[in-house]
């Protein structure tokens, strides 16, 4: 789930047809206020979390585990969640991929027929939504004493000793779009 942060930085260079050895002189001699390197270190988590939000959940060769039990039919999330890859419940014969935001109707009907006396049986889902102050999902289709048996995240991308919190699997797109940042802020 790392890459290296100077790696990113060479080979989005190469994709600009950057001279290494011209930006250094001109950060050197003629222009240090430009330093494209900075500029590339600078744009890259937005990239990385725009790449992140963007991808299909077949497309994440790797992730973070998930499990644990569950607070009622919520599972609070780890502080530095951004995307669900998949999660099955020990009672669901199968996971889930697809993550439906609190306020969607499916959600709405559900929660409606739960408080209508109706039993949290239903096929599964899962909700975004918040929980004492923290991001949740809500946990649709599962029993009581249930626990989240297999599941992955994606943490939201950040610096770490050098490297970049990020998938592998998608190291390509993230430096197209660094590519197409720094072209749109160059004119």
């Amino acid at each position: 789930m790392r890459i290296s942060i100077d790696e990113i930085v060479e080979e989005v260079l190469i994709r600009l047809d950057e001279s290494p050895a011209v930006l250094d002189d001109a950060v050197e001699y003629g222009s240090p206020w430009f330093d494209l390197r900075s500029l590339i270190k600078g744009v890259m988590v937005d990239a990385a979390e725009r790449v992140i939000l963007s991808a299909e959940a077949r497309d994440f060769g790797e992730w973070l585990p998930i499990g644990g039990a569950t607070s009622g039919s919520f599972f609070l999330l780890p502080d530095d969640f951004m995307r669900l890859v998949y999660i099955r419940m020990s009672d669901w014969p199968e996971g889930v991929t697809h993550v439906a935001e609190s306020g969607d109707v499916a959600v709405s009907l559900r929660r409606h027929w739960l408080r209508r006396g109706g039993a949290n049986h239903s096929s599964p889902a899962v909700a975004l939504t918040h929980k004492d102050g923290r991001r949740a999902l809500e946990i649709f289709g599962s029993g009581a004493g249930s626990k989240v048996a297999e599941g992955g995240y994606i943490p939201r991308p950040r610096f770490e000793e050098g490297m970049l919190l990020f998938p592998p699997s998608l190291k390509g797109r993230l430096l197209d779009k660094i590519v197409e940042i720094i072209k749109n802020i160059r004119g």
